[in-house]
């Protein structure tokens, strides 16, 4: 099939005759999600009335872009025929109606958000060079913290964040808590001792 006759048979679907059908159907099967061809296929059934046409309806009608479009060329296009008796409607798979507009707000329900986004124009800073240390460093409020969430983790995070008295006050407690890490806790308190001094 040509791209002509392809133009043809789509601006007019009932010149497609019964050997074209064949044609059309390959066509269809070559492209199956290009609504255009799946919606002249359903039509040349319809009009000539073929036994597929119910199972095909099915699958296409899934895979169209408006099930309401599909119907009103199926069907009214059909209707329109037989009350004029003149000149058959022109099929035009895409038409005028099929643009959104304004007021079809459920094709736009996001586009609001979305434009608010876009006007924002947001950044993504790049990453800079600061050290390793202080990045993502959670900052514990200056409030006193109960015993029971005392832990090692917890005195690195006050290293890290030079508040070195309550690292130490942390570590002594651990040094308590757990007697046989106390050669380790003896050690990190030394450390912590340095880092006073130096200060």
């Amino acid at each position: 099939m040509t791209s002509k006759e392809l133009i043809k048979y789509l601006q007019n679907p009932a010149s497609i005759s019964g050997a074209d059908i064949y044609d059309v159907e390959q066509l269809y099967e070559q492209y199956p999600y290009c609504s255009a061809i799946a919606i002249l296929y359903l039509k040349a059934l319809a009009d000539r009335e073929d036994l597929k046409f119910n199972n095909k309806l099915k699958k296409i009608a899934l895979s169209v872009y408006s099930r309401e479009r599909l119907h009103e060329i199926i069907y009214l296009q059909a209707e329109k025929q037989t009350d004029k008796h003149t000149e058959e409607p022109r099929f035009t798979p895409y038409s005028i109606e099929d643009i959104p507009t304004d007021n079809d707000t459920n094709l736009f329900k996001g586009q609001s958000l979305i434009d608010k986004f876009i006007e924002s124009n947001p950044k993504i800073s790049p990453i800079g060079n600061e050290p390793e240390t202080h990045k993502n460093v959670p900052i514990i409020p200056e409030t006193d913290i109960s015993e029971s969430i005392f832990t090692e983790s917890l005195a690195k995070i006050y290293i890290r964040q030079k508040q070195y008295d309550k690292a130490k006050r942390i570590f002594e407690k651990l040094n308590l808590k757990f007697p046989e890490k106390s050669s380790y806790f003896a050690d990190q308190i030394e450390k912590i001792d340095k880092l006073i001094t130096n200060n």
